[in-house]
């Protein structure tokens, strides 16, 4: 189970910058269930995700499964995304015990910035105090999700 507090971001603070990063290019098979591909530097994988209505406004809940899979596989796949590929700079930013990613998308998605914190439980997601660089909680708004991007964006 994947529980994950979604916020935007403004601007990504300068220190961050030097947080260990990795480059993302993900892109969709299919919305519902959500089939993704995702290559970071030298891994791929394919991951079935499914939503799990949850009634909590702090955190979006969803089963998750992924499967390793080859650069061939992970290519064979990529000619046959829906809409476009994501492509993204993430950054793992410790804070107090949790690991933020700040995802800085690039090409169509330029100018977006995501932070996402992932939780052990519905509560630690309610009790987790947020930083101040953080913007408005769009944990539970559809057009923000991955899978809306790649497939809404123009």
């Amino acid at each position: 189970m994947e529980i994950e507090s979604k916020h935007l971001v403004e601007k990504i603070p300068e220190e961050f910058l030097q947080c260990p990063q990795v480059e993302i290019e993900q892109g969709y098979l299919s919305e519902d269930p959500t089939l993704r591909i995702r290559r970071w530097d030298e891994t791929y994988v394919f991951t079935i995700k499914n939503h799990v209505e949850v009634k909590a406004k702090e955190a979006r809940v969803s089963e998750e499964y992924e499967i390793a899979i080859s650069k061939d596989c992970f290519d064979k796949f990529k000619g046959q995304v829906k809409g476009n590929l994501i492509q993204k700079t993430r950054y793992k930013v410790p804070y107090e015990g949790y690991v933020i990613e700040v995802d800085v998308f690039h090409g169509k998605l330029d100018g977006l910035i995501l932070a996402e914190v992932e939780f052990e439980t519905l509560s630690d997601a309610k009790e987790f105090q947020t930083p101040d660089w953080f913007g408005e909680n769009v944990s539970q708004k559809k057009e923000y999700t991955n899978v809306y991007l790649a497939l809404n964006r123009k």
